[in-house]
């Protein structure tokens, strides 16, 4: 099972530093405020860095749970945010989110 805290810590970070074609994916600030794990931002061009962003353009907010089981299935990721266990301040910006999950 996917873990949130690995996932921002050492996963991402991983594949944003090794993966030119993502970097250049990220065109927007996103934060990720995760109940029971934290608050992660991701910048363009400078990668994932943990607690807030001063002006993030979309915050996605989730539980840990919820954050965990859509790492393991992105498929997930509509049916969480109809269901409501996901939120995001921009919702245009959020349905980039599977490519952060991919």
């Amino acid at each position: 099972m996917a873990d949130t805290n690995t996932y921002f810590s050492t996963n991402l970070p991983q594949r944003f530093a090794s993966d030119a074609s993502f970097q250049s994916a990220v065109q927007n600030v996103y934060q990720f405020e995760i109940e029971g794990a934290g608050t992660w931002h991701i910048v363009p061009g400078e990668g994932v860095q943990e607690g807030a962003h001063s002006d993030p353009e979309c915050v996605v907010s989730a539980d840990k749970e919820t954050f965990d089981a859509i790492l393991d299935d992105s498929s997930l990721v509509m049916m969480k945010f109809m269901e409501g266990k996901i939120a995001a301040s921009n919702m245009g910006l959020a349905m980039g989110l599977t490519n952060f999950l991919d």
